[in-house]
């Protein structure tokens, strides 16, 4: 069972317009794809939405079990205005205190800003989701982010930079199939 809180950058970049119509409007209309795709393939796993912004972190939509009631939450955000910057340590840590204990823990950050502007030390929180398990992917779409890379690294995720809109959809069709667990793959010999 996966439990999958996924973070959406809402910084003024995201009204750039290199994705059509813009990269929010665009992200938000390949989410609702993706959640039809997950749930195929993890039926009984949940799906949760925090949107970042003005250096805080908001949550959207809690854990649900049912791809509509998730698109319905996406709708709502088509009117939201993406203003300043986006705050990876607080995505993180209001995720820290929502996400459960008893399945896979993951968390998906949707980046198209170069920045990250986080009210103290990033490192600390990125330990204590190690510690916890949590695996982190981002998929930037801008360009490589340093503190992205090493989030991606420490927690197991994968990171990806999109080329165009084909790639993004391409990428969460990759991210709504489970990972491998590192820790617990078993090497099987045949006799």
């Amino acid at each position: 069972m996966r439990h999958m809180f996924i973070v959406i950058d809402a910084s003024a970049c995201m009204t750039l317009k290199d994705l059509k119509p813009s990269r929010f409007l665009c992200v938000l209309k390949l989410l609702e794809k993706f959640a039809h795709s997950y749930f195929d393939q993890n039926p009984i796993s949940q799906l949760g939405l925090i949107l970042t912004k003005n250096k805080t972190a908001e949550k959207i939509c809690d854990l649900v079990g049912n791809p509509k009631k998730f698109v319905e939450k996406l709708h709502t955000l088509k009117e939201k205005v993406c203003q300043t910057e986006p705050s990876i340590q607080n995505s993180l840590r209001f995720i820290l205190r929502h996400i459960r204990s008893h399945s896979s823990r993951e968390v998906l950050i949707i980046m198209g800003s170069l920045t990250t502007c986080d009210p103290g030390d990033i490192f600390s929180t990125i330990s204590e989701c190690k510690r916890l398990k949590i695996r982190c992917s981002v998929i930037g779409l801008a360009a490589e982010v340093h503190i992205c890379k090493k989030i991606c690294t420490e927690l197991e995720g994968i990171y990806s930079v999109i080329l165009d809109e084909v790639h993004l959809y391409d990428l969460f069709q990759k991210v709504a199939f489970p990972l491998p667990n590192s820790v617990n793959v078993l090497k099987i010999k045949y006799n």
